[in-house]
């Protein structure tokens, strides 16, 4: 059986382009993106909170279907890379209930995603990655993937509080210094250029081994992530 590693990080800290170069060069798999999943079509922009939940049913639905194609292809590689997994949203709204307080269903995500853990339906990687970016690093990405494929990203991403909140998610549950870390990972300081760093990465993701159960790691994950609905925005 093999390992599913998640790469995570805010817009444009070279997520995708690192995984690029890790298929290419070391011929690992990677499992399709949201945007290629779903062929663009997401849902509209939410008017009211039972919108709201709706349109995080969805993105539950696509990681949940994310998640069991990476399972069913294991077994036919050593490693597949995931752009991301159901962190990602949880970290949106981590942050997104104190930039909008009236749409904040921040605790039912938190209450849904632990049960579909428990149901088996979702699951957690075997490693994770954090590209830690510098917002002028990310800047200039964000204008070299627009000049160069045109493509457009919210603004929100790019102005604080939002990205420091969404980062601070990560934090707690990533960074070897968080009191609350609880998923085996990496925090990467992506600063190298892209062969350097899919070169550490590769490094990093060879050597994972499965010291925990799943069990051991769902249970401390979901104390964490429990932990996380007392927090007060720093």
């Amino acid at each position: 059986m093999g390992k599913l590693v998640v790469i995570s990080g805010l817009p444009a800290s070279g997520k995708s382009t690192l995984i690029r170069e890790l298929k290419e060069k070391y011929g690992v798999i990677s499992v399709p993106e949201h945007n290629e999943w779903v062929k663009g079509k997401f849902p509209k922009v939410p008017e009211n909170i039972e919108e709201k939940i709706e349109k995080q049913r969805f993105f539950l639905n696509l990681d949940i279907a994310r998640y069991n194609w990476a399972m069913e292809h294991l077994d036919k590689t050593d490693i597949i890379i995931s752009d991301t997994d159901f962190t990602s949203p949880l970290a949106h709204n981590y942050a997104e209930r104190w930039l909008l307080p009236d749409f904040n269903i921040y605790d039912w995500m938190v209450d849904e995603y632990i049960e579909q853990l428990k149901a088996k339906k979702l699951g957690l990687a075997d490693y994770y990655i954090y590209l830690d970016v510098s917002f002028e690093n990310r800047l200039k990405r964000r204008e070299e993937d627009f000049q160069n494929s045109g493509r457009k990203r919210n603004d929100m991403f790019f102005t604080n509080p939002f990205p420091r909140d969404m980062r601070e998610f990560h934090y707690i549950m990533i960074n070897e210094n968080s009191h609350r870390r609880c998923l085996p990972s990496t925090w990467y300081d992506n600063t190298k250029d892209i062969r350097e760093a899919a070169d550490d990465l590769w490094d990093i993701i060879s050597k994972v081994k499965k010291d925990e159960t799943p069990e051991e790691t769902f249970n401390k994950f979901a104390n964490s992530l429990q932990d996380t609905k007392n927090d007060k925005q720093r």
